[in-house]
């Protein structure tokens, strides 16, 4: 049986290694979206409108 592809969010505030992650993880089968968040606002946003199964967070980073 195979495994439902995921939706990703990454809540990085780097806007480079936040949009290559992006491209790297939504080639890949398994991931269904990926959304990318550079603060705290965006990413809360997004959490209340889409459906994200797994985030991919910066330790440190904005409000």
């Amino acid at each position: 049986m195979e495994a439902e592809a995921k939706n990703i969010v990454i809540a990085e505030d780097h806007d480079v290694f936040r949009e290559g992650l992006k491209i790297v993880l939504s080639k890949m089968p398994q991931i269904k979206s990926v959304f990318g968040a550079s603060n705290g606002v965006e990413l809360l946003t997004i959490l209340e409108n889409k459906k994200i199964d797994i985030v991919l967070m910066d330790i440190e980073m904005p409000c």
